[in-house]
C-alpha cells in the first residue's frame, strides 16, 4: 500500500475531485477508517432512491452508527441535487461530508450548490515518483503512466488491456453517460489527435480541420478534458520578453499512459533519444511538478514561453513572494553541455534575477553560466525548496 502525498482534513468537509481511476475511494477509506459512513453512488439502487428523494439522505445521515463521525459520499456529480441536503446537514447538524467526483463540470453546468465555500477543494492525480518510492521506474512511468491500478499490476499485458479498456470506454463512453456530450463519434477521433498534441502547442483551428468539427467545438472538448482532471492548458506566459512570441497555450494529459493507449502504443516501450521520448520526458517532470503544487497547497501558477522552435522554455513557475523559476527539461542521461542551455541563459536575462534551471536524467549536478542542471529528482526538491 503507498501513501500518497496529498493532505486531507478529518474535521472539515471537502471535495475530492479526480480522474477515474486516481484511487479516491482507497484514499478515503485509508485517511478515515471505520469513522466514516460510506454513501456510493455508483451502487443503483442508491442512485436511484436518492435521486428521487434528495431529501432521503438525511434519514440516512441521521441514522448512522455514533463512531461514524464523517460522512463519504463517493461520485457526488450523479446526483448533484444532493448538494442542498448537504448544505443543510453541515450548516444544521454540523456533520463533516467528503464528496468525492470525477469533475465538477456537470455541477457547475447543472447549477446546483456548491457549498459556498463550505467545503475546500482537493485533485487527486496518478501517482507521483516519490509516492512510489523504490518501486519508481522512469521508463516503466513514461511508458504505462501510474494509475494505481497500472503500477500495481505486474504483468505488461494486463496493463495494457487496462489502458485500453480506460480510453475506449470510460474517456468515449462514462464522459457521454454523464451528460457532458451527447455525440461519441467527433469526440472519439478528437481524443485521438489530442494524443497526438499532448505537450504541444495548441491551434484549434488546425485541430478542427483534422477532426472535422469546428474549433468551437474542438475549444469545449479540451475543456471537458481539464473539467474532468484528464489533461491541462500551460498557457503562454504573460509578460513578453519578445514581441513574436507565440500565444497559443500547450496541453498535456495528466498520465503518460492514456496518451500512449489513445495512440495505440501502449505496448511498445518508447525509446531514449527519440522526440516521442523526449516529450513523453517533458510532460512527465511537468505533471510531477503539478502536482506537488496541488498537494502541498502552494498556489504556484505555471506557464511557457515559446519564440520559436529554438527559442523557448519549457516551464516558468511563479508564486507569491518568490523569484520567478524559468525551467529546462532535457530527457538525455548524458553530460549536460553549454549547447543545452544556451536559450535558457539568452531568454533568461530578460526577466528580473530568475532561477534558472536545467533538468534532466544526467545524474551530475553542475552550474553552467546562470544555469543550475540538476537530476530531475533534485530538481523537484529544489523547486519546492525556494518556495
Amino acid at each position: 500500500m503507498y501513501k500518497r502525498l496529498i493532505s486531507l482534513p478529518k474535521n472539515k468537509s471537502f471535495f475530492l475531485f479526480g480522474q477515474r481511476g486516481t484511487g479516491k475511494s482507497t484514499l478515503l477509506k485509508n485517511h478515515f477508517g471505520d469513522e466514516a459512513l460510506e454513501l456510493s453512488l455508483l451502487d443503483s439502487r442508491l442512485n436511484f432512491q436518492l435521486s428521487k428523494a434528495p431529501w432521503e439522505l438525511r434519514e440516512l445521515v441521521m441514522a448512522r452508527k455514533p463512531h461514524q463521525k464523517v460522512v463519504v459520499i463517493d461520485e457526488i456529480q450523479k446526483v448533484p441535487q444532493l448538494l442542498d441536503e448537504v448544505h443543510r446537514l453541515i450548516e444544521d447538524e454540523k456533520i463533516v461530508f467528503a464528496l468525492t467526483g470525477s469533475s465538477a463540470r456537470k455541477l457547475k453546468r447543472v447549477g446546483v450548490n456548491l457549498l459556498a465555500g463550505r467545503a475546500q477543494r482537493f485533485n487527486l492525480y496518478p501517482m507521483t515518483s516519490g509516492e512510489l518510492g523504490a518501486d519508481f521506474n522512469l521508463l516503466e512511468a513514461l511508458q504505462w503512466g501510474t494509475l494505481p491500478q497500472v503500477v500495481v499490476e505486474p504483468l505488461h499485458e494486463n496493463k495494457d488491456e487496462y489502458l485500453y479498456a480506460y480510453v475506449s470506454t470510460y474517456l468515449k463512453e462514462e464522459i457521454i453517460l454523464e451528460q457532458v456530450l451527447r455525440q461519441t463519434d467527433p469526440f472519439s477521433r478528437f481524443l485521438e489527435v489530442a494524443a497526438q498534441s499532448h505537450g504541444e502547442n495548441i491551434s484549434f483551428s488546425n485541430i478542427a480541420k483534422d477532426v472535422g468539427i469546428s474549433s468551437v467545438s474542438v475549444k469545449n472538448y479540451f475543456d471537458i478534458l481539464v473539467d474532468t482532471l484528464i489533461g491541462f492548458f500551460l498557457p503562454s506566459h504573460h509578460f513578453s520578453v519578445r514581441k513574436k512570441q507565440k500565444k497559443s497555450p500547450k496541453f498535456y494529459f495528466h498520465d503518460t499512459g492514456l496518451v500512449r493507449a489513445l495512440q495505440n502504443r501502449s505496448s511498445l516501450a518508447p525509446i531514449p533519444e527519440t522526440l516521442e521520448f523526449g516529450k513523453l520526458f517533458e510532460g512527465f517532470v511537468i505533471n510531477e511538478i503539478v502536482r506537488m503544487n496541488e498537494y502541498q497547497r502552494r498556489r504556484f501558477e505555471f506557464s511557457h514561453l515559446r519564440i520559436d522552435e529554438k527559442d523557448e522554455i519549457d516551464l516558468i513557475i511563479e508564486g507569491p513572494g518568490q523569484r520567478i523559476i524559468l525551467v529546462e527539461i532535457k530527457s538525455k542521461d548524458s553530460q549536460i553541455n553549454e549547447h543545452d542551455v544556451d536559450t535558457l541563459n539568452r531568454l533568461g536575462s530578460g526577466f528580473k534575477n530568475p532561477i534558472l534551471l536545467c533538468l534532466s536524467r544526467d545524474s551530475q549536478r553542475r552550474k553552467i553560466g546562470n544555469v543550475l542542471c540538476l537530476p530531475w529528482q533534485d530538481g523537484l526538491e529544489e523547486i519546492f525548496q525556494k518556495s
